[in-house]
């Protein structure tokens, strides 16, 4: 018998087009590549090691927001939006670049960002969690 998936986001990539609890946080293929199942680790990895961009949308917050980790000091962007566009949710955000973003944070590490960055009082490890990681790059 199939699990029912839950439903995180409703029409979030368009009509009848879910966003699904099962999609939030770090997906299997994120850990296997980091070679760890430890979300922190996951995340320096990315951030610290590698020094990839890393975007999300975060569900509860309903904002996209980008990590600019590929120079130092590393910058968080609350990345802009489109509303005025007739279209599912995750098509409004310019989801390429960080022009005409919002500059929410500064950190001097990944690590630095992992201790001290939230959204509405939620921990980072939190938020990944409750986020949609739509880009690594």
């Amino acid at each position: 018998m199939e699990k029912e998936r839950l439903i995180a986001y409703k029409d979030f990539y368009g009509a009848k087009k879910h966003l699904y609890r099962d999609e939030l946080g770090w997906q299997d293929w994120h850990r296997d590549d980091a070679r760890t199942p430890v979300s922190r680790r996951v995340f320096l990895y990315y951030a610290e090691e590698i020094g990839m961009n890393i975007q999300f949308f975060h569900i509860k917050s309903d904002r996209f927001i980008g990590i600019k980790s590929d120079s130092r000091p590393i910058s968080v962007y609350e990345m802009s939006v489109d509303n005025t566009k007739d279209s599912p949710r995750y098509f409004q955000c310019n989801r390429h670049v960080f022009l005409n973003s919002l500059r929410i944070g500064v950190f001097e590490t990944a690590e630095d960002l992992w201790n001290n960055f939230t959204i509405e009082g939620a921990s980072f490890e939190d938020v990944l969690e409750n986020s949609c990681i739509y880009s690594i790059m």
